[in-house]
């Protein structure tokens, strides 16, 4: 495989499984924060996809060096066809960084843009496409950077000054004598291969921790769902717990109710079992003949009670005779409430007295 080959399949096998590895991101969360080396000695020497990543590293930077041993052994050559120019001055057509036209043309190759060129090789924001703008480079597309390194397209050479050493340019290697420009050739195409090898070094850990940047935001992600999913749960608690509070408070409104109701009852019951009235009395006679209207006792003898001929008292102990208790009460009060209904409060009693014999119905039934 090519160069570009590799490159792209590292791409594949990096997006295809370990951008969504279970076991790494288990790793990361479980380890301190900055604690990675763990994680980077299983993904190197225990993950497949880890050593076959490694293999292609090595293959790529196996080709590196073969392409840069040509070019090395080209330019000894050329220097001793040209040894007869004068040397001249080195003109400066390449950033202090190293990057040369030639890398520019691979990187763009491998689908770099401008941008991520300038951040790798540390340059300053639009620094680039001044020297761009030199090698006559503007608009390079990858297609045409790839046929350039094919040999479809005249083949650019660097002009960088450590390319240029290594180059031999006829301005500047022809008054040295051939032991001292091989020593020099050797010392800088040794630099350049580290340089190159530290690039594609940088390239990869860059990858990876692109990689690790999506797993932690997908992480973060994640947290932050959860966290709205409990916010939400807990609003609706808050709202049951409060609708549940305000059904508790109606309880214990009805239930004070009907203690009251219950006192007021076992009150009637209390008068009813005293005698009502002196036969002697002569304002009783008079009453009963005729002669006087009976007086409104609201407290005695409310008027919704001793509507007809028979008060509301009488008939309740009548209608008690042989019962005791639960089933004594609550007959008692169902009379009360159908007894008084139009006379008092409506539907409202009616509904009371229903209560008080469905009451009654179960104490019977149990």
């Amino acid at each position: 495989m090519n160069r570009l080959s590799i490159i792209h399949k590292i791409g594949d096998l990096s997006e295809q499984n370990c951008r969504n590895c279970k076991i790494r991101r288990k790793l990361v969360r479980e380890l301190p924060p900055g604690n990675t080396a763990p994680v980077d000695h299983y993904c190197q020497n225990e993950c497949d996809i880890g050593i076959e990543l490694r293999k292609l590293g090595g293959e790529l930077l196996t080709i590196s060096s073969s392409r840069r041993k040509s070019k090395i052994a080209k330019v000894i050559k050329e220097e001793q066809d040209m040894s007869s120019v004068k040397r001249g001055p080195v003109p400066k057509d390449a950033p202090s960084c190293g990057l040369t036209k030639q890398i520019y043309i691979e990187q763009i190759a491998s689908g770099e843009t401008n941008a991520s060129i300038e951040r790798a090789w540390g340059m300053k924001a639009n620094t680039l496409y001044e020297w761009i703008k030199r090698w006559d480079l503007k608009g390079l597309k990858a297609e045409t950077a790839q046929e350039l390194l094919e040999g479809k397209a005249p083949l650019l050479r660097s002009t960088s000054p450590t390319a240029k050493a290594i180059e031999v340019k006829a301005v500047g290697l022809s008054n040295l004598n051939s032991q001292r420009d091989a020593e020099q050739v050797k010392v800088l195409s040794a630099k350049l291969l580290d340089r190159n090898a530290a690039f594609d070094r940088l390239l990869l850990e860059n990858k990876s921790l692109q990689e690790k940047l999506a797993e932690e935001r997908k992480i973060v992600a994640e947290v932050t769902e959860d966290r709205d999913q409990w916010k939400l749960q807990s609003n609706s608690y808050r709202e049951d717990a409060y609708k549940q509070g305000l059904e508790h408070n109606e309880a214990l409104q009805a239930i004070s109710e009907l203690e009251e109701e219950k006192r007021l009852l076992l009150e009637t019951l209390e008068r009813a079992a005293t005698p009502k009235r002196d036969p002697n009395s002569t304002y009783q006679a008079l009453v009963e003949f005729g002669a006087l209207q009976p007086a409104r006792d609201n407290v005695n003898h409310p008027a919704h009670y001793t509507a007809g001929g028979i008060e509301c008292i009488d008939a309740i102990e009548a209608a008690l005779t042989g019962l005791a208790g639960p089933q004594a009460y609550s007959t008692g009060a169902a009379i009360k409430y159908l007894w008084r209904w139009s006379h008092k409060n409506g539907i409202e009693d009616l509904r009371k007295a229903a209560w008080y014999v469905n009451r009654l119905i179960g104490e019977a039934e149990a």
